[in-house]
Parts: structure tokens; C-alpha cells; sequence
């Protein structure tokens, strides 16, 4: 259960972090148009890069093997 609790955080996180980049974009940008599949790829992309970084972190912890662990990492 711990795990699945870390494996959301990371998910979430990304999420939020994906968000929060889009909305900077649009701040900063001369033509604020944005297309809904640009929009989600982003999102979706630090959602994934979240979910990522927080199953390395749990196989670091498990203390799993090195070629265990470069899978996770890529």
C-alpha cells in the first residue's frame, strides 16, 4: 500500500508540474493559442516523468538490482 501511495504522489506531482508548465507557457507567450492535443501531450508527459522518477525511487529503496534499476530508470 505504501508503494501505490508513492507511485500516485509521483503521478499527481507530475501532473500538477505539467499544469503548472502550461499555464507559464501561456503567460509568456505572444499568441496564447494552445491546442488541446499539445496541451495534454505535455500534461501527460510530466504525468508519466513523475510516475517515472517515483518507481525509481521505490526500486532504490527495495534495493533492487542494477539492470532491475536501469529499466526503471529508462
Amino acid at each position: 500500500m505504501p508503494g501505490l501511495v508513492v507511485l500516485l504522489g509521483g503521478l499527481v506531482g507530475g501532473l500538477a508540474w505539467g499544469i503548472n508548465a502550461r499555464l507559464w507557457m501561456r503567460f509568456i507567450s505572444t499568441d496564447p493559442e494552445f491546442s488541446w492535443s499539445g496541451t495534454l501531450f505535455i500534461v501527460v508527459g510530466f504525468g508519466i516523468a513523475g510516475l517515472a522518477q517515483s518507481a525509481a525511487y521505490l526500486g532504490r529503496r527495495a534495493n533492487l538490482r542494477r539492470p532491475a534499476m536501469t529499466v526503471l530508470r529508462v
